[in-house]
């Protein structure tokens, strides 16, 4: 066959390449592109166009970049606008770094090719993937540029670009959460999770992003709560409960400041309390007397406590042995119409059982309703109440 292919005209073995192209055939096709290259046959710019097209369609972009490198390098000035738009459509949708990099910067930037908002976002995200912090701040100026109305996932990806770059750049990342706020997107705890894991993972610079919260509140930013729980929650993801009530006992400093039209308005919430209180949980022994100083002063700020607030408060009753007190945070829990996740569930059952405290069967009779996922549940109540055998037990599981 290869012989056959060398009997061919420059035309037809052009066709032949188109052939393999349409047949999906690229490996054999790339292979007969690079061999007219290299006899020095004059390969006319619409193949080189259908070849980086069907490239591009299979998703083979390291081999369209490749082949587009490679015109650039023989100075080849005839790509057309439509293939380059194509290659930086697809590459950003594909998160493809290298890709979307060098069309930006060679076409998009000198002003060659207009990409559209949709684009430009996909570059964005790209940038972010790959902590590419120059081209996700352009890519963020363009789309500023044509009065683009940002939304959170624009700010989040602007964010996660500067905490990924190398070095991650902390300040620029705290910034986008206080101009975000600023703009009203409000940053959500799903904003603030970058940030979370990078204080989780280099502790070290928990204390500076404090500072720098600060000196952006002097400069009268608006300091969104999503950013100290991140502090608070990294604290107590790595164990330092302690460290996180010194975070919460500062977060004052962070308030905005009361003025005749808007009253004094505290920066924590519902979160904020949640964070503390699976703090106090994990701690040992258990902090149970600050963890009810915590609900307490959340009922006093006038924060309403959720399921998970609830939820957490049972747990730490259970490890510190306050069963009367965790079952009369079920019974209100009930009475607002929420129930127990079935780990916690399980816990306080469990806890109930294991000193014969017949509430235990009340918790499953609570439970037993509520589907698949707490079918557990009443396996391990059974086993720790000592015997399947056991009358109450028999009962009922009749």
């Amino acid at each position: 066959m290869q012989q056959r292919w060398y009997n061919l005209s420059a035309t037809g073995r052009q066709d032949l390449t188109v052939a393999l192209l349409k047949e999906g055939q690229l490996e054999l096709a790339l292979t007969e592109l690079a061999r007219l290259r290299r006899e020095g046959v004059q390969i006319p710019d619409w193949l080189f166009d259908t070849a980086i097209y069907t490239l591009l369609e299979f998703e083979e972009i390291d081999e369209a970049l490749h082949l587009v490198h490679s015109r650039v390098r023989d100075g080849d000035l005839a790509i057309s606008n439509s293939v380059w738009y194509q290659l930086l459509d697809v590459g950003s949708n594909a998160r493809h770094h290298a890709a979307t990099a060098y069309v930006w910067k060679t076409q998009v930037t000198p002003g060659y090719i207009n990409p559209a908002s949709g684009i430009c976002s996909n570059v964005l995200s790209t940038a972010s993937a790959n902590g590419d912090t120059d081209l996700a701040i352009d890519a963020f100026r363009v789309l500023g540029q044509r009065s683009t109305l940002f939304t959170a996932d624009h700010y989040e990806d602007l964010l996660t670009t500067y905490l990924t770059a190398s070095p991650p750049d902390l300040r620029a990342a705290l910034s986008v959460m206080t101009i975000m706020a600023g703009a009203y997107v409000v940053p959500t705890s799903r904003t603030a999770l970058p940030l979370r894991n990078h204080l989780t993972k280099h502790p070290s610079h928990i204390e500076p992003a404090l500072d720098m919260l600060t000196a952006l509140r002097k400069r009268g930013r608006i300091i969104p709560v999503v950013a100290v729980n991140a502090i608070l929650e990294a604290h107590v993801i790595r164990g330092d409960f302690e460290a996180a009530l010194l975070v919460y006992k500062r977060m004052h400093v962070y308030e905005e400041d009361p003025t005749d039209d808007i009253p004094h308005k505290v920066l924590a919430n519902v979160e904020t309390f949640n964070i503390l209180l699976k703090g106090a949980r994990d701690t040992t022994p258990v902090a149970i007397q600050t963890a009810l100083f915590l609900a307490s002063e959340s009922v006093a700020l006038g924060i309403r406590p959720n399921s998970v607030t609830y939820d957490r408060l049972i747990l730490v009753c259970v490890k510190g042995e306050r069963l009367d007190l965790a079952w009369l945070y079920l019974e209100e829990m009930d009475g607002l119409g929420w129930t127990l996740r079935p780990g916690t569930a399980s816990t306080l059952g469990t806890a109930l059982a294991k000193v014969g405290d017949e509430r235990a069967w009340d918790v499953l009779q609570r439970v037993q309703i509520l589907g698949p996922k707490y079918a557990g549940v009443a396996k391990q109540v059974g086993e720790a109440w000592g015997s399947s055998r056991s009358e109450l037990w028999q009962e009922f599981t009749a």
